[in-house]
């Protein structure tokens, strides 16, 4: 599971290469952590429309790397969600 199946590995690999066009050397730890808790935690919901939720927020992250912004605020795009949408805490 996680960042190692096919697809996801592609969508982490291009918000990686996304953030280490503008990051000389980013914590892409943190960030691959942040995209596997994200997944994990909203695996099996889907929008309205049917997409699987974590495309927004991988899409979120996207825009925040566009935005270059630091690995925490691209990390707090992935998870953005998780705590009013999946039952767990900030503690």
């Amino acid at each position: 599971g996680g960042v190692r199946d096919g697809w996801t590995m592609q969508q982490f690999e291009a918000l990686a290469e996304s953030v280490q066009k503008y990051h000389p050397s980013p914590d892409l730890d943190l960030l691959r952590r942040a995209y596997e808790f994200a997944q994990e935690k909203h695996r099996g919901q889907v929008r309205a429309s049917g997409e699987p939720y974590f495309q927004h927020l991988h899409e979120t992250a996207l825009l925040a790397a566009e935005l270059k912004l630091d690995i925490p605020s691209i990390a707090a795009a992935l998870l953005h969600d998780t705590i009013e949408d999946c039952f767990v805490t900030h503690a």
